[in-house]
């Protein structure tokens, strides 16, 4: 069962009963390694000379923490907090 806490969504594991934090993209759908994403806003990203736009896709994330991704951008790797984007369909 998936209560609400302060930071996201937390689930209780049937097989150990620990609680376990699930990161949620914008829209509150869970986030896997290998999703694709999109932007759900525009960002400044420290260190590169581009913004990355609202509505690019970023494609194979890592799950990084419970409000965190990574991904690849070129040849740069970058983390995005989880609430910024959007589970592509």
């Amino acid at each position: 069962m998936a209560r609400r806490d302060a930071s996201g969504y937390i689930s209780e594991d049937e097989d150990s009963g620990t609680l376990v934090m699930e990161p949620r993209d914008a829209s509150g759908h869970i986030l896997q390694d290998g999703d694709s994403v999109t932007l759900a806003k525009d960002l400044k990203v420290k260190g590169m000379p581009k913004v990355l736009k609202r509505g690019e896709t970023l494609k194979n994330i890592k799950v990084e923490s419970d409000t965190s991704i990574e991904c690849k951008i070129g040849k740069s790797t970058i983390s995005v907090i989880a609430a910024f984007v959007k589970k592509k369909k």
